[in-house]
């Protein structure tokens, strides 16, 4: 997991990793981590939170909790949220559940904040 920031907004990237057979992972990783994550930079109230979840291999019922909370804090704090996502997987869970009609979705990190830029003044 990466955070990076700029003047337009900041950056959280989030990457699965799996553990070797017989390791013994604690609870918090998953969702619980990212939604600690997540909430921890919307606490700082940035303008704008892009959440990239590009490199994410399986999304299923949890993580659209996840998202659900984070825009809930996202929108009580007054920061936007934007979610990046280019795999068919996600993309499809985020269109059945509707999420996508809820938060903004893009297809890289970069047409986020452009996006961002170009609409917040």
């Amino acid at each position: 997991m990466n955070g990076c920031g700029d003047a337009i907004g900041r950056v959280i990237r989030f990457r699965l990793t799996r553990g070797e057979p017989g390791d013994h992972l604690p609870e918090c990783t998953g969702e619980n981590l990212v939604l600690s994550t997540i909430t921890a930079q919307i606490a700082q109230r940035p303008q704008a939170l892009v959440v990239d979840l590009r490199q994410i291999t399986f999304f299923g019922s949890a993580g659209i909790r996840v998202l659900g909370q984070a825009h809930a804090d996202a929108q009580r704090e007054g920061t936007r949220l934007a979610i990046v996502a280019n795999q068919r997987l996600l993309l499809r869970t985020l269109a059945i559940t509707q999420v996508d009609k809820v938060l903004d979705v893009y297809r890289n990190a970069f047409e986020a904040l452009a996006d961002i830029a170009l609409n917040s003044y």
